[in-house]
């Protein structure tokens, strides 16, 4: 997007622009019935870096990483003003991780543009930005209007929650099992935010409020760090919003099953969630949850709000910020881990109800939308957790067994891994597994475990090669939760020692049952050698690539239709033919059903009638029996993930060993 003719006037001028003269978001531009695509973004910070004071703003890569689909993942830095010495405070917020959730990006472009117009300077003296507009691109892409019918806008349509791996983000952060995260694990390392800010939209209870809020809510997080948000920070944002804006917030929750007066309840102490995960990183966090049944805009205008009021009342207590985060690292290897999360007991006190009405959208759904009135009720509360049970942290944790997945997820995390030169026996506790459960059904693509049993001292012999991760640092206890047999979220709970893990009384006399081990000294430095980081690692969980071309060792984007990576290659062109018509959803976030709908395949220049024809011609072709055989997945606009995989599948069934995927041009 090109900056105004006023814009450029008043800048020659020497003269600051207004708002109103400066570029607009794409909802602005449509009166607030459409949501931004991922290159409407990127053309709107560029178009406010021209802006008086866009130079602040500077777009970096998010991490080290691209999305699934090999969509360029970017976080916007603001810089000190060329004067101004840099703030001592970070604060990193993230929008979009839920890509149906689409007012925390459009609030973030907003103030983006706010900040390069020359307002908040007053903040960015004490406070230094990093915005991440939207987080899951792949999913914000695939907009449609049959995605969350219930939430009150967009009328143009929202994407889809999950990435491309079919996978919630914001469940990823301890599995760290998509490019995304990753990416995102890694700005949080470097950038080591204060406070981090994740912006969503709730749905669920008909409640009174504008908007709902959390914190961490893990019980490893710092206890004076929780209480300086629960008791001090989160207060100060409630004032600040009701007597600057007239909004009202609360904890999120829900109402019990019996209703409102049966109480309000929170929802998980699980750092796979962002914000109790970086509760375990010593940084304070809030979730937004704008109530999805106001109106598009309202929501984008109480998320900004209340993303200004959160970093005011950070700066107002910038000082005590400062020192209770030192204080925290500083003792971070004397208290213990704890586990057994359950909801603190209730505490009355008044909640506010509210209700909505509903609209019928042919061919779609319901859509609900809040009625002006609601009433006070008193309830039971219930919005903090505590743990029944702490262990001692030991010196370091050995990891018997061959675990290069284990050792790159802790890389991941920023935490140091070590590998055993040669073999060492030295004392160590052992857990020793009594009980073992896998939950029945799969969520996110794993049967959770669980695991109890007892620790047992002795002493054991490491093979070379065994991993260790040392416990003296100022993220022991994030290293705890990954390890630790006890944890609630650990890596454990996601599968990943499953080859290893046994019932003590099956795994025979001396054997481990469990394969981590807690030691009491951690190895000799001349003992160790480090463990590199590896991406490739990581498993990909989609049955394609992104079609990237390799030059000198540099990757550059096609700027045309790919013809084939590589001699024998062939491009398959998916597009759609017919829209059909999509059948109401079972729930916010199901996949699109359609009745009377049609794809159309192109198999290099053929006209190919179905996918079952697909297989078949490539078979015929003999491309499988090439030396290195491939096929380029051209997407068309409107053409769904779930409906790519399917056509990539189909590929792969005829044995060629690589698909890659291209975005055709809009």
């Amino acid at each position: 997007m090109a900056v105004t003719l006023v814009s450029l006037l008043l800048l020659s001028l020497g003269l600051q622009a207004t708002e109103a003269q400066a570029p607009q978001t794409r909802p602005e531009r449509t009166g607030w019935q459409e949501t931004s695509t991922n290159a409407d973004v990127a053309a709107f910070i560029e178009s406010i870096s021209k802006l008086p004071h866009g130079r602040r703003l500077q777009v970096d890569g998010l991490g080290m990483g691209m999305s699934v689909q090999g969509r360029p993942l970017q976080v916007v830095h603001v810089k000190a003003a060329a004067n101004d010495p840099p703030p001592k405070l970070r604060a990193l917020i993230i929008a979009n991780i839920h890509a149906g959730e689409v007012e925390g990006k459009e609030a973030a472009q907003i103030l983006l543009r706010e900040i390069a117009l020359g307002q908040h300077q007053d903040l960015l003296r004490h406070v230094e930005l990093a915005v991440v507009p939207v987080f899951n691109v792949d999913g914000n892409d695939e907009i449609d209007r049959g995605n969350r019918v219930e939430q009150n806008g967009p009328d143009g349509g929202v994407g889809r929650r999950h990435n491309s791996q079919d996978r919630d983000l914001n469940r990823d952060f301890i599995k760290a099992e998509s490019p995304e995260a990753r990416a995102l694990l890694h700005e949080i390392a470097a950038f080591d935010p204060h406070l981090f800010m994740d912006l969503h939209t709730t749905n669920g209870s008909y409640h009174g409020y504008h908007l709902t809020y959390c914190t961490s809510l893990n019980a490893n997080t710092d206890p004076d760090l929780a209480t300086l948000m629960h008791e001090r920070l989160i207060p100060g944002v409630r004032k600040r919003m009701q007597d600057e804006h007239g909004y009202r917030i609360f904890d999120y929750g829900n109402f019990g099953r019996g209703g409102p007066a049966s109480g309000w309840t929170t929802f998980s102490a699980d750092p796979r969630l962002a914000i109790n995960y970086v509760g375990l990183r010593h940084c304070l966090s809030l979730l937004s949850e704008a109530y999805s049944y106001l109106p598009f805009e309202e929501r984008a205008k109480v998320t900004r709000a209340f993303v200004l009021e959160s970093l005011t009342e950070l700066v107002a207590r910038e000082d005590e910020v400062l020192k209770l985060r030192e204080q925290a690292e500083a003792r971070a290897t004397t208290l213990p881990f704890r586990f057994g999360h359950e909801l603190a007991p209730p505490v009355q006190g008044e909640l506010l109800v509210g209700a909505v009405e509903e609209k019928v959208i042919e061919g779609l759904g319901k859509r609900l939308m809040v009625k002006p009135e609601f009433h006070a009720v008193q309830a039971p509360l219930q919005t903090r957790f505590v743990a029944k049970h702490a262990l001692a942290l030991p010196k370091a944790w050995a990891i018997v067994g061959d675990f290069p997945q284990v050792a790159q997820i802790v890389c991941a995390h920023g935490i140091e891994v070590w590998a055993l030169k040669d073999a060492v026996r030295v004392p160590a506790e052992a857990f020793a597994v009594t009980e073992l459960s896998r939950q029945r059904a799969a969520f996110q693509g794993h049967r959770l475990v669980t695991l109890g049993g007892k620790l047992a001292p002795g002493e054991r012999e490491l093979p070379a090669g065994t991993l260790v991760v040392s416990a003296s640092h100022r993220l022991a206890r994030l290293a705890a939760q990954l390890l630790e047999a006890n944890s609630d979220d650990g890596l454990a709970t996601w599968g990943y020692f499953d080859q290893a893990i046994q019932r003590a009384d099956e795994a025979g006399e001396g054997k481990l049952s469990y394969p981590v081990l807690r030691l009491d000294a951690m190895p000799e430095a001349a003992a160790l050698r480090a463990v590199e980081h590896d991406e490739g690692t990581f498993p990909r969980l989609v049955p394609y690539l992104p079609y990237l071309t390799l030059h000198n060792g540099e990757i550059e984007r096609p700027a045309a239709k790919p013809t084939g990576p590589s001699p024998g290659g062939a491009v398959l062109a998916v597009d759609v033919a017919a829209p059909g018509q999509r059948t109401p959803p079972r729930g916010f976030e199901s996949e699109p059903r359609f009745t009377g709908r049609k794809l159309r395949f192109k198999l290099d220049d053929t006209e190919v009638e179905s996918l079952a024809a697909v297989e078949a011609r490539i078979r015929d072709s003999k491309l499988a029996e090439a030396h290195k055989p491939t096929v380029v997945v051209v997407r068309g606009p409107g053409v769904s993930h779930r409906e790519i995989v399917e056509a990539c599948e189909a590929v792969r069934r005829t044995g060629v060993t690589e698909v890659f995927l291209f975005h055709a041009p809009r």
